[in-house]
């Protein structure tokens, strides 16, 4: 990078399986690195975004280790505990006006993953998860905006011949986020109710290398928020077609 010079990244992600018992335990270990992009460094030249050149590059080490069992051939599951730590995050700074970006020290992410998939028969595959997010700006010990403590999901994938057929949904739980009202120079903070999304996928293969792809996304018209006053998309339709040379 021409200002903040060259960076090097490690990972490493050892697995152990187990035959007597199917087991397999896995895990990574891993630095990461990512520089300031020029929107958060110069800004846009506008009166909402002001240009900060002293931002620095945001660094991470980061691990996780878990296990993978299946259960009477049909049933697998998983469960995963991660940790990260990020020094000189980048994140938006909206109690002045006009907003900037800024390193807010030293972050901490922490939690675990678990699912179970089913597959009582080759047509039909049941799977679910949930996570438990803690995401903690050590400076003020405050769970970061915008990251959901409790997420998961469930799905269900029907297969006939060609044609494949997937319902999910999605669960959201309760964030913070805030914003900077003009009219009383104040940070307002706000509390983003949770959700639940549906959708909807169906992909039929034309030929073996043709495949007609159709989707309905938010299924169920919910009104729903990630930022807060910026509502996601309601109910949505797509039509695709992929080829495979």
């Amino acid at each position: 990078n021409k200002l903040f010079g060259w960076q090097q990244s490690y990972t490493l992600s050892p697995a152990f399986f187990i035959p007597f018992v199917k087991k397999k335990q896995k895990g990574n270990w891993g630095k990461g690195y990512k520089s300031p992009s020029l929107y958060q460094i110069y800004g846009d030249g506008g009166t909402y975004v002001v240009e900060n050149k002293d931002l620095k590059p945001e660094e991470n080490t980061g691990y996780d280790f878990g296990i993978e069992q299946p259960i009477l051939e049909y049933v697998t599951i998983e469960l995963t505990y991660f940790t990260n730590k990020y020094r000189n995050m980048i994140d938006y700074d909206s109690s002045s006006w006009p907003g900037k970006y800024v390193n807010i020290g030293e972050v901490i992410t922490k939690g675990y993953e678990s699912s179970v998939s089913v597959k009582p028969i080759e047509a039909l595959t049941l799977s679910g998860g949930y996570t438990y997010l803690e995401a903690t700006d050590e400076s003020t010990n405050k769970q970061l905006y915008r990251r959901p403590k409790h997420q998961g999901f469930a799905m269900v994938t029907c297969r006939f011949n060609a044609l494949t057929i997937t319902i999910s949904g999605t669960y959201v739980g309760t964030t913070k986020d805030s914003y900077f009202d003009s009219s009383t120079f104040t940070t307002i903070e706000k509390t983003l109710d949770s959700y639940c999304k549906a959708d909807l996928a169906i992909n039929y293969a034309l030929t073996p290398q043709v495949t007609l792809n159709a989707k309905a996304e938010n299924i169920t018209n919910k009104k729903y928020y990630h930022v807060y006053g910026y509502a996601m998309p309601q109910r949505s339709y797509y039509v695709g077609l992929k080829a495979t040379l």
